[in-house]
């Protein structure tokens, strides 16, 4: 019980010890998003020198770091290519303690992370550790790269708003995701998906990034299912998630991504007050949205049983590869209304990743949904 008089302090978030990073990387670490294959003996130990270069950049700089400091740092950072692969993504911070403190610097200024969508989260994965600090950091690298491929690459065709509008996006009301939540049994992954019945609860309104996502994707999914596709939350893979894609139809040959961005966080926001608009934002909506794309780009196969022991159905198992897919799509939920430019970033998006699927025999789309 604390006394009268007594302040309360947060508890300081603490890295793991280069120990447990060695432990983690050869152990729970094998089940990390490694471009889908499992990782070699390799690519394991390249991830203990990566998160050891973490966990000495936080402790020895990053920690104890002001804004202005944590920013300057972030504008060191060396980026690769966004087509890289994971691998390539975890060396890149293997190289260089350098490298480490500027991902961490930047995750903590201007949090891209679908797992962490302010700074105080991402401060709650450092101190967890482990493989969800693995995967943080290199989504937030993942976005930085691809940020880094938007400004060499230069915009394509100019985006007329109302148009991609009318071809890609839809208005959805949250009290249908709350209603499609709000159901005894559901769940998603052997979660209750009740516990999300008040439906998207974006993160810039305080929230966690979970009850942004999570109901998104449940509401997602039960509308897919009479359309014939397969929800991955039901089935369960070597992971507690189906890699990458969170809806399949077999006869379609469709992939489908679940995905929330809160384009009302400050990340993706014009803070600049000048007009035209300050162009860094856009950018980050971009690479935001191209890792994504990439992310699926990457996918090699997953596969699961039929997760529950009731209303068995007719596909007990399920999995499929890259080569079955035909077609990706991204579907992602946005706070209404965005604005003219965030909408041009989100249209500038998917012309690039078109071009990324070109010459693969497949293609890509994305489908709007403004939730208000």
């Amino acid at each position: 019980m604390r006394r009268a008089g007594q302040v309360h302090r947060a508890p300081v978030p603490v890295m793991p010890t280069a120990e447990n990073l060695y432990s983690c990387s050869f152990g729970n670490c094998q089940t990390t998003y490694w471009g889908q294959l499992p990782p070699d003996t390799t690519a394991l130990q390249t991830a203990g020198t990566a998160l050891y270069n973490l966990s000495y950049a936080w402790t020895t700089t990053i920690q104890n770091q002001t804004a202005d400091q944590l920013a300057a740092e972030a504008a060191a950072y060396q980026p690769i290519a966004g087509t890289a692969s994971y691998g390539q993504i975890i060396e890149n911070i293997s190289l260089s303690i350098n490298q480490a403190k500027a991902v961490l610097a930047s995750a903590l200024t201007d949090p891209m992370m679908n797992d962490a969508g302010t700074a105080d989260q991402f401060r709650q994965v450092i101190s967890t550790g482990g493989t969800g600090l693995v995967e943080a950091v290199a989504d937030q690298e993942d976005v930085q790269n691809n940020i880094n491929d938007v400004i060499q690459e230069g915009d394509k065709d100019p985006c007329d708003v109302p148009t991609f509008k009318g071809k890609h996006s839809e208005d959805v009301q949250n009290s249908d995701i709350a209603a499609a939540n709000n159901v005894d049994g559901r769940q998603m992954a052997g979660r209750p998906t009740i516990q999300w019945k008040d439906g998207v609860q974006w993160v810039s309104q305080g929230n966690g990034i979970q009850a942004q996502g999570n109901p998104f994707e449940v509401w997602d999914a039960q509308r897919l299912k009479s359309e014939g596709y397969f929800w991955l939350a039901d089935y369960n893979s070597d992971r507690s998630n189906w890699r990458t894609f969170d809806e399949w139809n077999r006869d379609s040959q469709t992939a489908i991504s679940d995905k929330t961005i809160d384009l009302n966080a400050s990340t993706y926001k014009d803070r600049s007050n000048s007009a035209p608009p300050s162009a860094q934002f856009i950018k980050r909506i971009q690479g935001r949205l191209l890792a994504d794309v990439q992310q699926m780009i990457r996918y090699d196969e997953d596969s699961g049983t039929y997760r529950y022991t009731t209303n068995v159905p007719t596909s007990p198992t399920l999995s499929f590869a890259q080569n079955d897919i035909d077609h990706y799509v991204l579907d992602l939920g946005v706070p209404a209304e965005p604005t003219d430019s965030q909408w041009k970033a989100i249209c500038q998006a998917l012309q690039k990743a078109n071009d990324r699927v070109t010459g693969t025999g497949k293609t890509i789309d994305f489908k709007v949904k403004d939730i208000g």
